[in-house]
């Protein structure tokens, strides 16, 4: 598949420097930590200015194309930022884009509607996709993160599972690095792969979905104490509306 040159699209899920299970378990107070939805003002900026620098460090972006060091695109207009700040520093984000109409960023890697129309005879992962309303999806994308001392893993799925609890999501799609992927999977956080592998600027990568439903069931087993943080709405800021 012929895709976009690098600084013209979205990056899939590539973490730099992912903790490691051992790195995940630390007992680190979660309380030198915050996460907040980051959807107008300086919290958002930084965000953005987090994602060039992470990009242009990669290599990913033509810097060129972004003087001012900020990375915005078409579909900033129907998603939030979820940012994960330490000692008020912010160290990780992701982006989550609903479907306001256009699709999502990676629509032509996950192929969401071709793999729909093969749901009867594919796997479960495929008939949830396939019976799971678009209004209630949303794609996981631009996941950066600096080095830390702490789980940043378990950081980002706990804005996953409390976004998705409180702006209704049921189902998150993405294209996953591979290597993310396997440290997910030994973390027992769920992910289901749903199409073929792609390489995506830089990396070959597997289109995927999670069921934020399936986390407490799943991560207690292999990580209770990853679990425990998660569970706990103790470090969400006031962005969040947690009942």
């Amino acid at each position: 598949m012929q895709l976009t040159p690098i600084g013209q699209r979205d990056q899939g899920i590539q973490i730099a420097q992912p903790v490691q299970p051992a790195q995940a378990e630390s007992s680190t107070s979660s309380k030198k930590v915050t996460l907040s939805i980051a959807r107008e003002g300086e919290s958002l900026l930084d965000f953005r200015k987090l994602v060039y620098e992470q990009y242009a460090k990669r290599g990913w972006l033509d810097m060129s194309q972004y003087p001012n060091g900020i990375v915005t695109d078409e579909f900033d207009t129907t998603s939030d930022a979820l940012v994960i700040r330490s000692n008020e520093e912010i160290v990780a984000g992701m982006r989550i884009v609903r479907d306001g109409g256009n699709g999502f960023p990676h629509e032509e890697e996950l192929q969401i509607t071709k793999l729909i129309t093969e749901a009867a005879q594919g796997s479960d992962a495929l008939k949830l996709l396939a019976r799971t309303p678009r209004s209630r999806m949303a794609e996981i994308t631009k996941v950066v993160g600096k080095k830390r001392q702490r789980m940043l893993t378990f950081d980002i799925i706990k804005c996953l599972y409390w976004y998705a609890k409180t702006s209704g999501v049921d189902l998150y799609v993405m294209v996953i690095d591979m290597d993310f992927f396997v440290l997910c999977d030994t973390l027992g956080i769920p992910i289901s792969p749903v199409g073929t592998p792609v390489y995506c600027e830089g990396s070959w990568t597997i289109p995927a979905i999670t069921q934020p439903s399936r986390y407490e069931r799943e991560i207690s087993k292999k990580s209770p104490q990853g679990w425990s943080y998660i569970a706990i709405p103790d470090n969400l800021d006031t962005t969040w509306t947690v009942h």
